[in-house]
């Protein structure tokens, strides 16, 4: 799979959740923090699956940058790091 998303239009690098929480060392992070990706900003009275929260998480840097070598993009001033 990892080989495939390499060459895909939209590629993404999979990472255990203490590597992808060792990208951030060093900075502040937004809250809610690392955090399901599900539960970045919930619907009001819906849970997320289980399934999803195991696959992914996500998380905000402030502006000065983002070095995971990933797809990062701007939004809202900040950088999103996936």
């Amino acid at each position: 799979m990892v080989e495939v998303m390499k060459k895909s239009a939209d590629p993404i690098c999979p990472r255990s959740r203490a590597e992808f929480m060792s990208l951030f060392k060093g900075f502040e992070l937004v809250e809610p923090g690392v955090v399901p990706t599900a539960d970045w900003r919930p619907v009001p009275l819906e849970k997320s699956s289980l399934h999803v929260k195991r696959r992914n998480c996500a998380s905000l840097v402030s502006p000065e940058g983002c070095r995971c070598g990933a797809i990062c993009k701007p939004w809202h001033g900040y950088r999103t790091c996936l």
